[in-house]
């Protein structure tokens, strides 16, 4: 998870992402197991503490959706990060949804200015193969 403990940690793994995307390489990751409260939700009492890889802007973070219609997986993760700022191409679909969405939690749990994930989503549960 973004922890600041691990700030050290987040900045060296995304450097290295960096250098692996550098070079043609994508890199994928889930975007978290554990919703937006991360593994850890007795610790996001006061803010959400996103997963990590799935924050960074150096990999392709890739969410579950489930049901008929189709919403976000209970057991998927998403969010915004609180180490890394929303890049440009995010800011406007961002400030868009942040005026449309209903039911958002309140704003001091998550960081609207931090880096959005998941990048992509498909259907991650209940469904034919």
């Amino acid at each position: 998870n973004e922890d600041v403990s691990q700030t050290d940690y987040y900045n060296r793994v995304n450097t290295e992402f960096q250098k692996v995307g550098a070079i043609g390489i994508t890199l994928l990751s889930a975007s978290g197991d554990g919703g937006v409260a991360g593994g850890q939700p007795s610790l996001c009492l006061a803010h959400f503490i996103p997963t990590f890889p799935g924050a960074s802007p150096y990999i392709t973070s890739v969410g579950g959706t489930q049901g008929n219609p189709e919403s976000a997986a209970s057991f998927s993760s998403g969010g915004f990060s609180n180490v890394s700022p929303s890049p440009s191409y995010q800011q406007d679909a961002v400030k868009h949804y942040l005026s449309v969405a209903k039911d958002l939690p309140t704003p001091t749990h998550y960081n609207a200015t931090g880096n959005g994930f998941p990048d992509v989503s498909a259907q991650g549960s209940t469904f034919i193969i």
